[in-house]
Protein backbone atom coordinates (compact mmCIF):
# COMPACT_ATOMS: atom_id res chain seq x y z
CA UNK A 1 0.00 0.00 0.00
CA UNK A 2 3.05 2.08 0.63
CA UNK A 3 4.45 2.11 -2.65
CA UNK A 4 1.11 2.42 -4.32
CA UNK A 5 0.13 5.97 -2.93
CA UNK A 6 4.23 6.86 -3.25
CA UNK A 7 3.75 6.34 -6.63
CA UNK A 8 0.07 7.61 -7.01
CA UNK A 9 1.16 11.02 -4.67
CA UNK A 10 4.51 11.54 -7.83
CA UNK A 11 2.03 11.15 -10.69
CA UNK A 12 -0.66 13.47 -9.42
CA UNK A 13 2.37 15.59 -8.55
CA UNK A 14 4.14 15.38 -12.11
CA UNK A 15 0.41 16.01 -13.71
CA UNK A 16 0.44 19.05 -11.80
CA UNK A 17 3.20 20.41 -13.09
CA UNK A 18 2.71 19.58 -16.59
CA UNK A 19 -0.93 21.60 -15.97
CA UNK A 20 0.70 24.86 -14.21
CA UNK A 21 2.94 25.23 -17.31
CA UNK A 22 0.47 24.64 -19.39
CA UNK A 23 -1.78 26.76 -18.27
CA UNK A 24 0.96 29.56 -17.37
CA UNK A 25 2.18 29.89 -21.17
CA UNK A 26 -1.47 30.00 -22.27
CA UNK A 27 -1.61 33.21 -20.19
CA UNK A 28 1.43 34.29 -21.47
CA UNK A 29 1.19 37.46 -23.56
CA UNK A 30 2.30 36.76 -26.89
CA UNK A 31 2.71 39.63 -28.39
CA UNK A 32 2.84 42.84 -25.87
CA UNK A 33 2.07 46.31 -26.82
CA UNK A 34 4.73 48.65 -28.13
CA UNK A 35 3.91 51.78 -26.50
CA UNK A 36 5.12 54.67 -28.19
CA UNK A 37 8.59 56.99 -26.42
CA UNK A 38 8.53 59.90 -28.88
CA UNK A 39 6.53 61.59 -31.68
CA UNK A 40 8.72 62.19 -35.06
CA UNK A 41 8.02 63.76 -38.36
CA UNK A 42 9.10 61.67 -41.81
CA UNK A 43 8.97 62.41 -44.91
CA UNK A 44 8.24 60.20 -48.00
CA UNK A 45 11.68 60.43 -50.10
CA UNK A 46 13.41 62.47 -47.62
CA UNK A 47 16.31 60.34 -46.06
CA UNK A 48 18.44 63.98 -45.44
CA UNK A 49 15.13 64.86 -42.52
CA UNK A 50 16.07 65.74 -40.22
CA UNK A 51 19.58 66.82 -40.40
CA UNK A 52 18.51 68.56 -43.18
CA UNK A 53 15.38 70.75 -43.39
CA UNK A 54 12.34 69.23 -45.67
CA UNK A 55 11.34 71.49 -48.51
CA UNK A 56 7.59 70.94 -49.93
CA UNK A 57 8.35 72.00 -53.79
CA UNK A 58 5.67 72.68 -56.08
CA UNK A 59 5.92 73.94 -59.95
CA UNK A 60 9.75 74.56 -58.70
CA UNK A 61 9.01 76.79 -55.90
CA UNK A 62 9.49 76.42 -52.12
CA UNK A 63 5.87 75.94 -50.32
CA UNK A 64 6.94 75.36 -46.95
CA UNK A 65 9.99 74.19 -45.31
CA UNK A 66 9.84 72.01 -41.97
CA UNK A 67 12.95 72.27 -39.65
CA UNK A 68 14.09 69.87 -37.04
CA UNK A 69 15.23 72.20 -34.00
CA UNK A 70 18.28 71.29 -32.54
CA UNK A 71 18.57 73.55 -29.68
CA UNK A 72 14.25 72.13 -28.94
CA UNK A 73 14.14 73.25 -25.40
CA UNK A 74 10.44 74.01 -24.10
CA UNK A 75 11.58 76.68 -21.12
CA UNK A 76 13.47 78.19 -23.62
CA UNK A 77 13.49 81.96 -23.39
CA UNK A 78 13.68 82.49 -27.22
CA UNK A 79 10.31 81.57 -28.52
CA UNK A 80 11.08 79.51 -31.65
CA UNK A 81 13.32 77.42 -29.21
CA UNK A 82 10.20 76.03 -27.32
CA UNK A 83 9.09 73.90 -30.54
CA UNK A 84 10.85 70.69 -32.13
CA UNK A 85 9.87 71.26 -35.03
CA UNK A 86 8.84 74.43 -37.60
CA UNK A 87 6.36 74.36 -40.20
CA UNK A 88 7.95 77.69 -42.17
CA UNK A 89 5.70 78.23 -44.51
CA UNK A 90 7.80 80.34 -47.34
CA UNK A 91 4.68 80.98 -50.11
CA UNK A 92 1.76 81.70 -48.00
CA UNK A 93 -0.34 83.53 -50.89
CA UNK A 94 0.05 79.99 -52.75
CA UNK A 95 -0.62 77.85 -50.41
CA UNK A 96 -3.61 79.92 -49.47
CA UNK A 97 -4.97 79.69 -53.01
CA UNK A 98 -4.61 75.82 -53.71
CA UNK A 99 -7.35 75.68 -50.32
CA UNK A 100 -4.71 76.86 -47.76
CA UNK A 101 -3.89 72.92 -46.84
CA UNK A 102 -1.12 71.39 -45.19
CA UNK A 103 -0.39 67.94 -43.75
CA UNK A 104 1.73 66.91 -41.31
CA UNK A 105 3.20 64.10 -41.37
CA UNK A 106 4.26 63.16 -38.33
CA UNK A 107 3.57 59.39 -36.36
CA UNK A 108 4.59 57.64 -32.67
CA UNK A 109 7.82 56.03 -32.54
CA UNK A 110 9.42 53.60 -30.33
CA UNK A 111 12.88 51.93 -30.59
CA UNK A 112 11.40 48.87 -29.60
CA UNK A 113 9.61 48.34 -33.06
CA UNK A 114 6.69 49.48 -34.39
CA UNK A 115 4.02 51.12 -32.28
CA UNK A 116 0.89 49.03 -31.64
CA UNK A 117 -1.62 52.79 -31.24
CA UNK A 118 0.06 54.58 -34.40
CA UNK A 119 -2.84 57.34 -34.28
CA UNK A 120 -2.02 60.51 -32.84
CA UNK A 121 -4.81 63.47 -31.83
CA UNK A 122 -4.11 67.20 -33.14
CA UNK A 123 -5.53 70.72 -31.38
CA UNK A 124 -5.29 73.94 -31.89
CA UNK A 125 -6.20 76.58 -29.90
CA UNK A 126 -10.01 77.67 -29.77
CA UNK A 127 -9.42 81.45 -30.23
CA UNK A 128 -6.98 80.76 -33.21
CA UNK A 129 -10.25 78.58 -34.74
CA UNK A 130 -10.87 81.69 -37.39
CA UNK A 131 -7.19 81.65 -38.82
CA UNK A 132 -6.48 78.09 -38.81
CA UNK A 133 -7.96 74.73 -37.74
CA UNK A 134 -6.53 70.66 -37.66
CA UNK A 135 -8.15 67.79 -38.40
CA UNK A 136 -7.58 64.07 -37.23
CA UNK A 137 -5.92 63.26 -39.84
CA UNK A 138 -2.86 65.83 -39.34
CA UNK A 139 -4.64 67.96 -42.32
CA UNK A 140 -3.99 71.80 -41.34
CA UNK A 141 -6.34 74.45 -43.01
CA UNK A 142 -5.70 77.84 -42.95
CA UNK A 143 -8.93 79.93 -43.26
CA UNK A 144 -7.71 83.58 -42.80
CA UNK A 145 -5.53 85.17 -45.61
CA UNK A 146 -3.02 87.30 -43.56
CA UNK A 147 0.40 88.52 -44.49
CA UNK A 148 1.82 86.64 -41.16
CA UNK A 149 0.96 84.33 -38.78
CA UNK A 150 2.31 81.95 -35.84
CA UNK A 151 0.26 79.03 -34.87
CA UNK A 152 1.02 76.01 -32.48
CA UNK A 153 -0.55 72.90 -33.07
CA UNK A 154 -0.34 70.30 -29.90
CA UNK A 155 -0.19 66.44 -30.67
CA UNK A 156 -0.54 63.64 -28.20
CA UNK A 157 -0.32 59.90 -28.80
CA UNK A 158 -3.02 57.69 -28.00
CA UNK A 159 -1.49 54.61 -27.04
CA UNK A 160 -1.11 55.38 -23.15
CA UNK A 161 2.11 57.14 -23.29
CA UNK A 162 0.80 60.35 -22.70
CA UNK A 163 3.62 61.95 -24.46
CA UNK A 164 2.66 65.87 -25.85
CA UNK A 165 4.15 67.95 -28.53
CA UNK A 166 4.06 71.57 -29.41
CA UNK A 167 4.60 72.27 -32.68
CA UNK A 168 5.01 76.14 -34.34
CA UNK A 169 3.25 76.89 -38.29
CA UNK A 170 4.73 80.29 -39.03
CA UNK A 171 4.73 82.74 -41.89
Amino acid sequence: MKKSVIILTALVYLLSIVLVAFLGYQAETQNPPIIAESIVFRFEGDDKFPELPHEHIENGAVIYEVRYNPEYNPDSEVLLNRYPYIYDIKDYDYLFTVGGKLTLSAEPYSSKGEVSDKTLTYYVDKSKSDYIEVDQKGEITLKADSTSGFYEVLLSTNDGSAIKMTICIKW
